[in-house]
């Protein structure tokens, strides 16, 4: 059964990992780390959420 973390978890993780394809194929001149540092954190955070979520189910 998912729970809101896990599914939130899910959508942070896949949220950045679009932003992070949509940086690396626009090919910016500017250096995108921000943008990137950004996605990486959402993708953190979703597998975080994730995670959290799934040992919820399992104590439960």
């Amino acid at each position: 059964m998912l729970n809101w973390r896990t599914v939130v978890g899910f959508i942070l993780l896949a949220g950045g990992i679009i932003g992070l394809y949509t940086i690396i194929g626009n090919h910016l001149k500017a250096s995108p780390i921000a943008a990137e540092t950004g996605c990486i954190i959402w993708m953190a955070a979703g597998v975080f959420l994730m995670i959290k979520g799934m040992n919820n189910n399992k104590a439960a």
